[in-house]
């Protein structure tokens, strides 16, 4: 009876798989055959494959404003010059893979089978493969960051170093793809220390804590080094000091007289971008138009700009803390506002109202998810029954644990220094669903023992 019983389990772990592998093939070539030009240019995309020229011959040659991770990807898809459909196809496997990662981690973690097939139909949907059909870092950054989350969780349950190992460098990938990631292996790090306070029996626990912060943060600051030594510019990239002036554009009035050039300058463009046709009219992306004239007004090269409009933007936070605290408010209620890629509409705008609908559903799970697991936490080191019922789902409250860190992470990143684009929440957009399917699970088995 018990050998009928494995036989039939495996059977149905091999029907769940092959159904998977099916629904990525067919959404493969579906994806494949609807965006037949695909990978397509962004304004972005101009500066990674600046960059990727650069990188063709393995050396750096020249600052760019963007860290070598993803240019060094074009460089090897040769879309140096035009974006091949080799880029597209192998960002595409990324996603896909990915998405394999976390449901298998599902299933170690025990999650319904068919959470995780709905889970891996909200993957294949066009709006979560639309950020593969672009020349930008989504998804990338998506795959170093959902496979450092499998292998800390493989690392946890098994203890082998292996693991650990790939979970510190998918960490500092991610960095090097993304700057917005420069920290994330150290906030993952935070976690993990938590944890060994917890943990005694488990002195590798903040061994590898240590390592989340010394490994990704020497290899970046070793890159910042030979910008330094090269460049003479000491940091990943030259972009923050302009990304944070859109937090403060509409203060810069409020810059000292020494600095009325500069400051006449950024008027004039913010003033100008509020009636532009095509623009956001907030003025808040004016910065980047502002740049030429400011370099010739000022007569030094773009990363020392940048370093001046780094230390002028601290000084007006410093002056108007309360209005740099709304901004970064309201660029959170953008970060998470549905969105859905030109491309995955189809030039439809029912489509469109359907995928938002769908999105809009998910991350009304989610903070449901937040408001449950945090409430949960909160009981559980006041009442010591919680904190037991807890213990006995580890696992599952650690997976929780390290995909939620990266997600506010990766919010909190993107909001106190950038405008909340909802774009920039598309690289988490896996581990908010896969989050919200350990959450739903969760509440079930506690539910189970009360």
């Amino acid at each position: 009876m018990r050998e009928r019983r494995q036989r039939g389990s495996r059977t149905t772990a091999h029907r769940f798989w092959i159904g998977l592998c099916s629904l990525w093939l067919v959404s493969a070539l579906f994806h494949a055959l609807a965006w037949n030009d695909a990978p397509l240019r962004r304004p972005d995309s101009l500066s990674y494959m600046e960059a990727a020229r650069d990188l063709a011959d393995f050396r750096l040659d020249a600052l760019h404003d963007r860290p070598p991770g993803y240019p060094l990807l074009l460089a090897i898809t040769g879309s140096t010059q035009t974006p091949r459909r080799a880029l597209f196809f192998l960002q595409l496997f990324l996603h896909t893979f990915s998405t394999a990662c976390l449901t298998a981690l599902g299933l170690r973690l025990g999650v319904p089978r068919r959470l995780l097939f709905l889970f891996a139909v909200l993957a294949s949907l066009p709006p979560s493969v639309a950020p593969a059909a672009y020349v930008l870092t989504e998804t990338a950054s998506e795959f170093t960051l959902a496979f450092a989350v499998g292998a800390l969780m493989l690392w946890w349950s098994g203890g082998r170093s292996r693991w650990l190992v790939t979970a510190v460098l998918a960490c500092t990938a991610a960095g090097f793809v993304r700057p917005t990631y420069i920290f994330v292996g150290p906030a993952l790090a935070v976690v993990v220390f938590f944890l060994s306070e917890r943990q005694e029996t488990r002195p590798s626990l903040r061994i590898a804590a240590a390592s989340l912060v010394v490994v990704p943060s020497v290899a970046l600051t070793t890159f910042a080094l030979f910008n330094q030594q090269r460049f003479d510019f000491p940091g990943v990239t030259p972009l923050f000091g302009f990304n944070l002036t859109t937090r403060t554009i509409d203060i810069v009035e409020r810059l000292p007289e020494s600095e009325a050039g500069l400051r006449d300058i950024l008027i004039s463009h913010r003033d100008r971008s509020l009636v532009e046709p095509r623009s956001d009219h907030t003025g808040t992306m004016s910065i980047w138009a502002a740049i030429p004239e400011l370099q010739a007004a000022t007569g030094v090269s773009r990363s020392q700009l940048s370093q001046k409009m780094l230390a002028l933007n601290l000084q007006l936070v410093r002056q108007a803390p309360l209005h740099y605290l709304s901004t970064v408010l309201q660029a959170m209620g953008s970060y998470w506002t549905p969105t859905s890629p030109e491309l995955a509409n189809f030039g439809s705008r029912p489509l469109q109202l359907l995928w938002g609908l769908v999105l809009s559903g998910t991350l009304m799970l989610f903070g449901a998810n937040v408001l449950f697991v945090g409430g949960m936490l909160c009981l559980a080191f006041l009442v010591p029954r919680f904190r037991t019922d807890l213990d006995q789902h580890r696992e599952l409250v650690l997976g929780i644990l390290f995909t939620f860190t990266i997600i506010f992470y990766s919010m909190l990143v993107s909001t106190l220094v950038e405008t909340g684009d909802p774009r920039y929440r598309s690289p988490t957009d896996l581990l908010i669903w896969f989050s919200t399917l350990l959450g739903i699970v969760l509440c079930h088995r506690l539910r189970g023992r009360s």
